[in-house]
């Protein structure tokens, strides 16, 4: 995981990289991540998984205060859990879930402030994106346990 800190619009810094302790469960990945909020600050990061030292799938997570952190459920995500397109978008997102169960969503932008949320409730949901200014931006799915953060481009 890469423990970078950015400020302003340089990166004179040395990037930090940790190295984290996990298990695996068929394609499923836990990792752990250090409690010392000096060894990792709260905010977002990405997580890579490497393959010899070359990275082969990478997730944006959050870590927050005291340690919670968000889980990424990439495996879910590609089995069809939830469709989220077109991305990158101009006016509307669309997400198409599995089974009509109720979600939370919220749109973050890369500062971590929450811009909109909605109550999802059936299989198929849009949100507009038209308001939004052109960039990155970061969409929570939660359904009960399960919780999914998808990167999202806005053109």
């Amino acid at each position: 995981m890469s423990l970078q800190s950015v400020t302003h619009f340089m990166n004179t810094g040395n990037n930090r990289y940790l190295e984290l302790e996990f298990t695996q469960i068929g394609n499923h990945i836990s990792a752990t991540v250090p409690v010392d909020s000096l060894a990792a600050l709260p905010g977002y990061y990405m997580l890579m998984t490497m393959v010899d030292d070359i990275p082969s799938v990478a997730e944006i997570v959050k870590l927050e205060k005291e340690a919670v952190v968000t889980e990424t459920e990439h495996h879910t995500f590609v089995s069809g859990w939830v469709q989220v397109f077109p991305n990158p978008a101009s006016t509307i997102l669309n997400l198409a879930f599995e089974n009509a169960k109720t979600r939370k969503l919220t749109v973050f932008n890369t500062k971590g402030k929450v811009l909109k949320q909605y109550l999802a409730t059936g299989p198929v949901f849009q949100i507009s994106v038209e308001d939004m200014p052109s960039g990155i931006y970061f969409l929570e799915i939660r359904e009960g346990e399960k919780r999914l953060v998808k990167r999202l481009v806005k053109n």
